[in-house]
């Protein structure tokens, strides 16, 4: 069984652990407190039986929220957590009056792009050399308001 709750301190370090295994650029562990203790930011964890899975990222100002990071264990990945993560970050902010949720993906991360595209997210623009390590563009996805996902 799955649940999905907000983070707490103790849940930092397998949040930076899961960062530092999926992306050439992780929060570090300062930023991850840093975000922990910012009411404009949103963290949550996917928990599978009461152990860490994966986490969603996002940030709120004013009617628009910014999802900066999701991220799954590897041998925890296409098991639908990450999608699960998304519409609860999704549902969450449409129901507080969010008019926009936005975020960028690499260009060459088909996975993460299907992803969010599944939950209602289209390619709005491209962002050129938006990542380092490696330099690439970046696409804006921005979340379809009229789609349903519940």
């Amino acid at each position: 069984m799955t649940e999905i709750k907000f983070a707490e301190k103790k849940d930092i370090v397998p949040i930076y652990e899961t960062e530092t295994l999926s992306f050439s650029q992780p929060l570090s562990k300062n930023e991850i407190e840093n975000i922990l203790n910012n009411k404009s930011y949103t963290v949550m964890i996917i928990q599978k039986q009461k152990r860490y899975v994966g986490h969603i990222i996002f940030y709120t100002v004013g009617d628009t929220a910014e999802i900066i990071s999701v991220a799954v264990k590897e041998e925890e990945r296409n098991k639908g957590h990450g999608k699960k993560l998304v519409i609860e970050a999704v549902t969450r902010n449409i129901e507080t009056g969010v008019k926009n949720i936005l975020l960028e993906v690499r260009v060459s991360n088909a996975a993460a792009i299907n992803l969010y595209k599944a939950c209602g997210f289209k390619i709005i623009a491209e962002r050129t050399d938006f990542y380092e390590k490696p330099r690439e563009n970046a696409y804006t996805m921005k979340y379809d308001i009229r789609k349903v996902m519940l």
